[in-house]
């Protein structure tokens, strides 16, 4: 039996600031974002907010910008991305962030009238 390796990730969360939307060179747009989600310490009986960089890519960054702000519940799923940097004074870094692949909308929020689906989909 072959084993499939699968790399997934799925949160709940809310937006900690509005997304960022800029378009590359190509002209497609880019929207980064990070969210929060609270997570029970039951060693410590504490609850603290664990924080998720977000990236989405062409009409999905689009419809993010357009639709969604800081405060704003959504569920997200996509796949790890982890790549090393130096930073300034030497040291390496991790930097962590989900590539998003679908969202889907936790809150009623009006949306344009040209979006018809709570859920959307990388093109």
């Amino acid at each position: 039996m072959e084993c499939v390796c699968m790399n997934r990730i799925e949160i709940t969360a809310r937006l900690t600031k509005d997304p960022e939307i800029i378009f590359g060179k190509n002209g497609r747009a880019v929207a980064k974002f990070s969210v929060a989600e609270n997570i029970y310490d039951k060693r410590e009986k504490t609850t603290k907010p664990q924080f998720f960089n977000v990236i989405a890519f062409g009409k999905t960054a689009e419809l993010i910008g357009d639709t969604l702000n800081k405060g704003n519940k959504i569920h997200i799923g996509g796949n790890v991305e982890i790549r090393p940097y130096e930073k300034t004074d030497g040291s390496k870094g991790v930097w962590v962030q989900i590539l998003l692949r679908e969202f889907e909308y936790c809150e009623k929020k009006e949306q344009p009238k040209q979006q018809g689906s709570k859920k959307a989909q990388v093109a």
